[in-house]
């Protein structure tokens, strides 16, 4: 704990350079926004086929791990396209190697997640792009960053949850699946963790708030 007091004044303003200057290669929206969609999924089951709605009612956490499991993989663009991992194809592949009824629901998790990307990419982001056009710093994690602001407050302790929670079997599934990218899926595990992390810390939290408030972008 003294460890992490020490350096996590450190910590998040480093991550938030290594974000800003990280082209499109970042995530689409962020893991608070991936939680709140899939929280409210879960809150509106019976707008689903009652045999997927059942599921995810059963495996409501391995759901939720699964809305955000889509961005373990760090360095998408150094695999082959084929094997991207924020790609219909390989949501389905997710789910094709589903075993359990666990992991089948973690599987749906993954591909709400790439559902929600596709919002982000085709709309939210190139209309953003195209006010900020002449601007060096404002790009695509950028606003990526300033809807996470936009994110209910008790999706936090959510993610603190999610975060202490052992997944091992859709970690398993998972990595039977996804490519290697720059880094191995234990690698890319253990960053994304750190990330979560991040996500959780107060600092980070009201720097998101600043950014959104500060700006003359709205």
């Amino acid at each position: 704990m003294r460890f992490f007091t020490k350096w996590r004044g450190i910590l998040w303003p480093a991550t938030l350079a290594l974000l800003l200057f990280t082209p499109a290669e970042g995530w689409a929206w962020g893991i608070g926004v991936h939680l709140q969609t899939g929280s409210w999924i879960l809150e509106n089951l019976q707008r689903l086929p009652p045999s997927l709605g059942a599921l995810l009612a059963a495996f409501p956490n391995d759901y939720l791990y699964g809305c955000i499991s889509a961005d373990i993989t760090l360095g998408k663009k150094y695999t082959h396209y084929l094997q991207h991992c924020h790609s219909w194809r390989m949501g389905k592949r997710v789910l094709a190697a589903a075993e359990t009824e666990a992991q089948r629901s973690c599987a749906y998790g993954y591909l709400s997640h790439l559902a929600a990307d596709t919002i982000a990419h085709g709309y939210f982001v190139p209309y953003k792009l195209i006010r900020t056009y002449n601007t060096v710093l404002l790009k695509h994690a950028y606003w990526e960053m300033r809807f996470e602001a936009h994110v209910d407050a008790g999706i936090w302790p959510l993610a603190r949850s999610i975060g202490r929670q052992n997944f091992a079997a859709n970690d398993a599934m998972m990595r039977r699946v996804l490519s290697d990218t720059i880094f191995s899926f234990a690698t890319n595990k253990r960053l994304f963790n750190s990330l979560l992390l991040l996500n959780r810390l107060q600092q980070y939290q009201k720097m998101l708030r600043s950014l959104s408030t500060n700006s003359k972008y709205p």
